[in-house]
This record gives structure tokens, C-alpha cells and sequence, in this order.
């Protein structure tokens, strides 16, 4: 805070903008990455899958994400990010709820069109999410910003990892026979729909503070481009 240009600002946390979509990504990320720690172990110890059968089957959330994510960056432009980061959000915490309740004979196909939903949804939220925070950013400061909202999403998602697995572990302790197993997966599921939810208060804080800094903060010439080129640049990463 005393550093003229310190490695990690954190004066871009004072703005509401910033922070509640700094949050959204963090909670995202723990949800994202948790649940694909604890789906290749479903596949594998419960439904005997072989290990380029359970790579087939991780594949439509990640479809789901590829389809939205150019989508998601024209409808950001027309309506703000922080609509579409909500809507993401939503979507992506509901369609957690059918991994709840999985158990060992549940539909495949049933369960790849929940991941190819529950794609799109991480798909409206994560760049719509990075767009808004960047409406409230000076040029100067999209330098800082970027790497900061990527540091934040992986650790989310290191930290989501952990506690998924350790909430698998102890509810797996213990279990006998493949139905109790499946039930110890729905749970740590049910705890990812927990991580995914605690994103939606702060998307909507962030849908307030997007419309308050875009009724304040003029758009200065070239700003699109450069928040493009910022976008580009996370998403690369």
C-alpha cells in the first residue's frame, strides 16, 4: 500500500466493482476445478469407466463452456457483464444439484447434458464476470487487474479442490457397498453446489456497482479495445 506500483495493487479492491467480481471468479473457480477432481474419481471407483471413457465424459462441460464463451462476450457488450455473470452463476448452481443426487446406476446421458449445461453456465459467467470488472478499471490499472482475477481463480480452485476431496474422503470413510460410495460423491457435490451459490450475492452486488460505474465513468476512446485485449489475455492464460 506505500508502493507506487507494488507487484499486487490492492487499491483495486476499494472499488465495489473489482472486488465483487474478484469474489465471483474466486468462488467460481473453486466450483469449476473441485468438480472436475471429483468426477473422473466418480467414473472410475463407481461406475468401473476406463480412463479414456472417463476423459470422453468430463468432455461436455468443457463443450458446454466452448459453445457460450463467444456468446457471452457480444451479449456482455449489449447488456454488462454483471447480468450474465448472475445468470451463469444461477445456472451453473443449479445444474450442480442433479450431481447431488447422483447415485451408482444414474443416466449418463442424463448426467453429460447436466455437465453440457452446467458448461454453459461457467461459460456466461466467468469472462462476463472479468468484463465488468474491468467497466470500472482505468487503462493503467488493466495491467494489474488481469493477473490478479487469474491468481484469484486458481487459487479458488485449489482451495475448492481440497475441500471437496476432504469432504469425498470422510464421506467415504466408513462406506460399504457401491450405493453408499455413489451417496459419498453426492455429497461433495451437494458442497460444490454450496461453493457455487456463494458467488451469486456477490454478482449481484457486481450487477449494482457495473450499472453505478457505468452511469458515472465516461468511456474514454479506445476503451473497448483495450478491455478486448485484456480479455483476451486472461482467457489465454
Amino acid at each position: 500500500m506505500r508502493t507506487g506500483k507494488p507487484l499486487l495493487d490492492l487499491r483495486l479492491y476499494r472499488r465495489p466493482t473489482f472486488s465483487a467480481a474478484s469474489f465471483a471468479m474466486f468462488c467460481l473457480g473453486a466450483a469449476l476445478f473441485g468438480s472436475m477432481i471429483l468426477l473422473p474419481y466418480y467414473w472410475q471407483s463407481i461406475r468401473h469407466e476406463s480412463v479414456l471413457d472417463t476423459g470422453l465424459l468430463t468432455a461436455p462441460q468443457g463443450l458446454g463452456m466452448a459453445l457460450v464463451m463467444p456468446l457471452a462476450g457480444k451479449l456482455s457488450d449489449r447488456f454488462g457483464g454483471g447480468p450474465l455473470a448472475l445468470l451463469g452463476v444461477i445456472v451453473t448452481t443449479v445444474m450442480t444439484i442433479p450431481f447431488g443426487l447422483i447415485g451408482a446406476h444414474t443416466s449418463i446421458v442424463g448426467l453429460s447434458f447436466a455437465m453440457l449445461v452446467r458448461g454453459a453456465g461457467i461459460g456466461f459467467a466467468f469472462m462476463p464476470a472479468m468484463t465488468a470488472a474491468f467497466a470500472s478499471l482505468e487503462h493503467s490499472e488493466l495491467s494489474d487487474a488481469t493477473p490478479q482475477l487469474n491468481v484469484l481463480q486458481r487459487v479458488g480452485g485449489s482451495i475448492g479442490t481440497a475441500v471437496l476431496a476432504v469432504v469425498l474422503q470422510r464421506s467415504l470413510a466408513g462406506t460399504h457397498g457401491i450405493n453408499a460410495m455413489a451417496g459419498a460423491y453426492g455429497t461433495a457435490f451437494w458442497w460444490g453446489a454450496g461453493l457455487t451459490a456463494a458467488a451469486i450475492i456477490p454478482c449481484i452486488i457486481l450487477v449494482r456497482a457495473e450499472r453505478a460505474a457505468r452511469a458515472t465513468t465516461a468511456e474514454p476512446p479506445g476503451g473497448d479495445d483495450v478491455r478486448a485485449e485484456a480479455l483476451v489475455e486472461a482467457a489465454a492464460v
